[in-house]
């Protein structure tokens, strides 16, 4: 099928600019026709799905629209033809994490730590209903910063659940079945079993939480060398490094200690569920509500060369300099 600026899809979806494309195919900004919204079109082409059945893609993309949560991505439609799926989902206009993170460092900043426990409330969320769905148990797999993007609204989704897997959600899941033609993963986030190819269920998504959280509010990745460049070598030899101060300013222990439950090395031993993990997130969160900064932070020389004077207010869960 060929798709351009102004092809009308099932009769409803009319197709608008490009967004981006890969391998996989590619994504464009649409218009619903009948209820008269912006949608997003994801086109899967055929020859990119390699011996995944566009069935399961189909599948797939019928659970996650029945979780129907605030933090994760709507799926409005699915539709097929004999070479390729397309999937309409929520269109995002507020851009990446990873954009808003690597715009605010560029500039000598960092996100306010109760911008990062909004953050890291709304990732949790996601991941417990996406884990808890009546559909079956969804696991994420490739959760990161560019991965989580914002609606009109500021509210964080995520997003890219096309390299997830649907099985039984327990400690040793072997009914765990692909449903993408990917599985891999990103470098720099992956969790310890991922790198070593074992079988992975929800706590995998638990320890990538725990890698964003900590980003989010150590300004810095857990595990990177002395040159700032991620390194396995560093998650195995150094697995309990410390949040740093930012700012001068330590954060609360319990924080601390949090971000760290969910960075073991080993699944056993982070938090069982990530229900169990909003829970205690929110006690947490409870307990250093009034520890927490509501302005933007300035990173350590150490983090970002330079210095840049600016007066920072916080708008909306963002920053604007004056």
């Amino acid at each position: 099928m060929e798709i351009k600026l102004g092809t009308i899809i099932g009769n409803r979806f009319e197709c608008g600019q490009e967004l981006g494309h890969g391998g996989y195919g590619q994504v464009f900004v649409g218009h619903d026709k009948e209820l008269k919204r912006p949608v997003a079109i994801k086109r899967l082409l055929r020859s990119s799905l390699g011996k995944v059945d566009k069935t399961e893609i189909v599948q797939e993309a019928q659970r996650i629209a029945a979780v129907g949560h605030p933090n994760i991505v709507a799926v409005y439609d699915v539709l097929e033809t004999a070479d390729e799926v397309l999937i309409i989902m929520e269109f995002l206009p507020g851009g990446s994490l990873h954009d808003r993170l690597r715009t605010l460092s560029r500039n000598g900043f960092w996100i306010s730590s109760s911008e990062a426990i909004r953050l890291t409330h709304a990732i949790l969320c996601g991941l417990e209903a996406a884990h808890t769905s009546e559909s079956g148990p969804i696991i994420h797999r490739d959760l990161k910063p560019q991965n989580i993007l914002f609606d009109k609204n500021d509210t964080p989704k995520l997003v890219d659940f096309g390299m997830s897997v649907v099985g039984e959600v327990s400690a040793l899941s072997t009914s765990a079945r692909a449903i993408s033609f990917e599985h891999e993963g990103t470098e720099g986030y992956k969790s310890p079993e991922q790198l070593q190819g074992l079988k992975l269920d929800h706590r995998t998504d638990l320890f990538n939480a725990g890698l964003i959280a900590y980003l989010l509010l150590g300004a810095n990745h857990p595990f990177t060398d002395e040159r700032f460049l991620f390194s396995q070598r560093e998650m195995i030899l150094k697995p309990y490094r410390k949040l740093p101060a930012l700012d001068h300013q330590p954060l609360p222990k319990e924080l601390q200690a949090f971000v760290l439950h969910l960075l073991q090395m080993e699944p056993g031993k982070r938090f069982d569920t990530a229900a169990q993990a909003l829970s205690e997130f929110e006690n947490v969160e409870s307990a250093c509500k009034e520890m927490l900064q509501e302005r933007c932070i300035r990173l350590h020389d150490s983090l970002v060369a330079g210095e840049r004077g600016c007066k920072l207010n916080r708008v909306n869960g963002q920053t604007r300099g004056q």
